[in-house]
């Protein structure tokens, strides 16, 4: 086909696969029989209210014969180009639309949200997953961001598949969230509702999830201070203490003089803060030609390589706390080493835009905080822990800092 259809406000998915065998029928027009053969087949999901098209294929078919080469007059191709398809796509109805719903699906639609654990301790991380399943354009599902106060909700992951079951198109979206309650309590995590509309009997409907609750449990603190039974009254009666008189020589002789009264020990005693400030200041001065030989970037690669090294060694015993907390230290000491200031304290949205400020481009920019927040993620996820995605992982981290190593920043001046 020389020219696809356009499909210019349309969501589409395509209903054969492009190695999917070419099926043949015959059709009869106009007396005469004719070859049909279907090489495009897509649904199409209209995205506004008003007119759409569907634009024309072209499509050029070759006449062209080995016979040519003797006739010398070649048969011109033959071009086609098919109609075009206007599609009046209606708004949909406000009568008996649900309220107190901020996302609308058209279709069929389940939703089923779960936690992998209900009680936890402060601080440990809890994973909430919301399961979508029906008909219609799945994957276009935006349940927007989650907040729960006294909980930190960190960035959703999100998967699924798109499946076509003849005419109809489907599947399932799975969302993730990771939480880490930060205090003592119960918390309520909110219901997800969806508006939902099926084109096939023209009514509304409420997919639901039910609220979910979870218990984080303080740490227990040290016991409680042991108090006497009989406390003291200032009134009490108290034995007096008989005490002998006070010496300031001793009785008895010394074979021996006295150290501190010998004649060296003065000398002796000045001379040790002497040599212990030599001591220290001659290993100050190693250090620091030490580290004058390595400069700042090539210190932090070298951490780097090193805490790479350890999490290659975390893979081998399963330990994925380990593993990502090596991962994301080591990409922090390279970035840390070319800024040449701390990062600790920035958002992840607030380092890439530091690093794009200093001259790193916006796509390593992407990989390198894009890799340190599904890391962290990861850390605390119960499926991080599979050992092919951490050598996933572990080979990511390797690419970037091989490209971290080749930037060059900027000067604070320039940037």
């Amino acid at each position: 086909m020389t020219r696809e259809p356009s499909t210019d406000g349309f969501w589409t998915f395509n209903l054969r696969a492009r190695d999917q065998p070419i099926q043949q029928t015959t059709q009869v027009i106009g007396g005469m029989a004719f070859q049909v053969y279907a090489v495009r087949r897509f649904a199409a999901f209209p995205i506004a209210a008003g007119e759409a098209t569907i634009g024309a294929p072209t499509t050029v078919i070759s006449r062209a014969s080995p016979i040519d080469i003797f006739m010398g007059t070649p048969q011109p191709d033959i071009e086609r180009t098919g109609v075009p398809i206007t599609i009046r796509v209606r708004d949909l109805p406000a009568d008996s639309r649900p309220a107190a719903t901020r996302t609308t699906h058209v279709g069929t639609l389940n939703l089923e949200a779960t936690l992998d654990r209900t009680q936890v301790p402060t601080g440990d991380a809890v994973t909430l997953t919301l399961t979508a399943s029906g008909t219609g354009q799945i994957d276009a599902l935006n349940f927007g961001s989650l907040a729960v106060d006294g909980v930190r909700v960190l960035s959703p992951q999100t998967d699924g598949e798109v499946a076509a079951s003849g005419d109809r198109v489907g599947g399932t979206r799975r969302i993730q969230w990771l939480l880490v309650p930060e205090r003592e309590g119960s918390f309520t995590l909110p219901s997800f509702r969806v508006a939902v509309f099926d084109p096939r009997t023209s009514t509304w409907s409420v997919a639901e999830t039910a609220p979910l609750t979870l218990l984080a449990a303080g740490n227990p603190m040290g016991g409680a201070v042991a108090t006497p039974d009989e406390p003291l009254r200032l009134d009490d009666e108290v034995a007096p203490i008989e005490l002998g008189p006070v010496r300031t020589t001793s009785a008895l002789s010394r074979r021996t003089p006295r150290i501190a009264s010998t004649a060296w020990f003065p000398w002796t005693a000045a001379a040790m803060p002497l040599a212990l400030g030599l001591f220290v200041l001659g290993r100050s001065l190693r250090q620091r030609r030490g580290r004058a030989g390595i400069s700042g970037p090539q210190r932090g690669a070298k951490e780097a390589r090193k805490r790479l090294d350890a999490a290659a060694a975390a893979v081998s015993t399963g330990d994925a706390r380990a593993f990502y907390a090596a991962v994301i230290l080591a990409l922090k000491s390279v970035v840390e080493g070319k800024l040449g200031e701390s990062v600790g304290s920035l958002t992840h949205p607030q380092l890439k835009q530091r690093l794009v400020d200093r001259g790193m481009s916006d796509e390593l920019a992407k990989t390198v905080v894009d890799e340190l927040e599904s890391s962290e993620y990861a850390r605390f996820s119960t499926s991080g822990g599979e050992p092919k995605e951490m050598e996933a992982c572990l080979g990511r981290a390797r690419t970037a800092l091989g490209d971290l190593e080749r930037f060059t920043p900027m000067s604070e001046d320039d940037a």
